[in-house]
């Protein structure tokens, strides 16, 4: 079971929070954790791959240079409560950025309820498969994000 930290209590660094992270995710990993935590430093040394933080979950996105788009996932060590909080800041940012529409995949069906608040605040539409063992998800936004007044 994943040890959460509450952001509204403690918040931890951005770097805390991914090694925390992928220290729980350890048994999804091919390669030792050490290794993994390497190429997550190097995956965010890419071109046009950023990350960013809300409450206790480290959003990891990779922008479309050719279109408003991007593929993303997150490391969370928060409460529940506080990872669909910060899924719903994290939409936010990436509409202020001028993003359409995301992609995402992940291995526990759960951790695509934040996106689920898309569609409940109409802010787009969600579009959810399994594929393998994996769940992925496609977020296509309702509107031009530069149109949305309260972002």
């Amino acid at each position: 079971m994943m040890e959460t930290v509450d952001s509204k209590k403690q918040k931890l660094s951005l770097q805390e929070v991914m090694t925390r992270a992928v220290y729980e995710q350890k048994d999804q990993f091919t390669v030792p954790v050490e290794q993994a935590l390497l190429m997550l430093v190097g995956e965010l040394q890419m071109e046009n791959a950023e990350a960013i933080q809300f409450g206790n979950t480290v959003f990891i996105t990779h922008y479309s240079p050719e279109s408003p788009t991007c593929f993303m996932y997150a490391l969370n060590v928060d409460t529940a409560k506080n990872y669909i909080a910060n899924g719903e800041m994290y939409v936010r940012h990436l509409m202020k950025k001028g993003i359409k529409s995301f992609m995402t995949s992940f291995t526990t069906e759960s951790f695509g309820i934040p996106f689920k608040q898309i569609e409940k605040n109409k802010l787009g539409t969600v579009s959810s498969w399994k594929q393998g063992k994996r769940f992925m998800t496609a977020v296509q936004f309702a509107e031009s994000p530069r149109k949305q007044q309260n972002v």
